[in-house]
């Protein structure tokens, strides 16, 4: 799916392709850079641009107005980049060992969809499945554990 405006409503379609150039303009070449290279979420530090809410946003956006090319390189280097070999989201956490937010999971997974759905591009799709399927092994893994977790807290409360 993609927007359709109009012509009457040529200025609508102007500002957002203008908004979109501006927000791609976060990127340096397909490695999001978030803020302006001495802050956080930039490339050039710690955490090297791996913020999940750039791609989500960005070419989440991109999709929706059927710009393919662009959102599917940012996404294509998002997963070859940031993803792990257990399905983890690479953060670059500061040294620290934390992770960031179980919701960008989702996120990804759901961009991803919407990438295949919109730009109908199946060798981009399966070059990039894998990611995906370990993204969901570990989301499946972290449900098995919760479960677990809380059948034992359930038990515990009976004895």
């Amino acid at each position: 799916m993609t927007v359709e405006l109009p012509d009457e409503e040529r200025r609508m379609s102007d500002m957002a392709n203008a908004a979109m150039k501006i927000s791609s303009a976060n990127f340096v070449g397909n490695q999001a850079n978030y803020g302006n290279g001495g802050t956080y979420w930039s490339y050039g530090r710690e955490d090297n641009g791996s913020l999940v809410l750039d791609i989500t946003s960005v070419d989440g956006s991109l999709l929706g107005w059927g710009k393919c090319k662009k959102a599917l390189g940012h996404i294509g280097f998002y997963l070859e980049n940031y993803i792990n070999g257990d399905g983890t989201i690479n953060y670059y956490d500061w040294g620290t060992g934390d992770r960031d937010s179980l919701s960008d999971y989702g996120l990804i997974v759901d961009l991803y969809i919407k990438a295949v759905r919109t730009c109908r591009d199946m060798t981009w799709a399966k070059l990039h499945l894998p990611a995906i399927v370990r993204v969901g092994e570990y989301l499946l893994a972290m449900r098995a554990k919760a479960k677990v977790y809380y059948l034992l807290a359930d038990l515990l409360t009976y004895l």
